[in-house]
């Protein structure tokens, strides 16, 4: 019988049940920043929620968190308001496709609910990195309807004391 998936909004209290599975994309993010975090894009008073943010999880029928996306509400130049997601995460042995395809129909629908007019899937670096891992993903996103369109680069910044 194949699992079932259902998407829900993390909240902070369930902050270090997710932290084991975001660690696999950060390896050197501590616990302490995680739920610093988590608070930050799910506090419903906080300033990041004028902008609509929030972090989505896969939860098995036992309660158990597969998979993740954090997201915020951005505004694109070329496509007006989009879903901009970050820390995509979807971890099962036994269903992988079936858990990864679960997190995109929950990035459509919050993007629906938000009015958004399209998605960006920012993909970790580290996830990204492996040959075998890239070309698996990208090949499930283009089959979902995804495109890249962009390539996005970071410097670290030394910081200003």
């Amino acid at each position: 019988m194949p699992r079932v998936f259902t998407a829900k909004s993390l909240t902070s209290d369930q902050a270090a049940q997710a932290f084991p599975l975001i660690q696999n994309i950060a390896p050197n993010l501590t616990l302490e920043r995680w739920n610093e975090f988590v608070q930050r894009l799910t506090d419903p008073t906080g300033p990041v929620q004028t902008r609509r943010a929030g972090i989505v999880t896969l939860e098995s029928e036992r309660g158990y968190i597969h998979g993740l996306f954090c997201y915020t509400v951005e505004v694109d130049l070329q496509h007006g308001h989009v879903l901009s997601v970050e820390n995509f995460i979807a971890l099962d042995l036994i269903e992988r496709e079936a858990a990864v395809q679960a997190l995109f129909d929950a990035m459509e629908e919050t993007a629906y609910d938000l009015g958004c007019h399209a998605i960006h899937v920012h993909l970790p670096e580290g996830l990204a990195a492996v040959p075998e891992n890239r070309q698996w993903l990208l090949r499930i996103l283009e089959g979902a309807g995804h495109a890249v369109e962009t390539l996005r680069l970071c410097k670290h910044l030394r910081p200003m004391h």
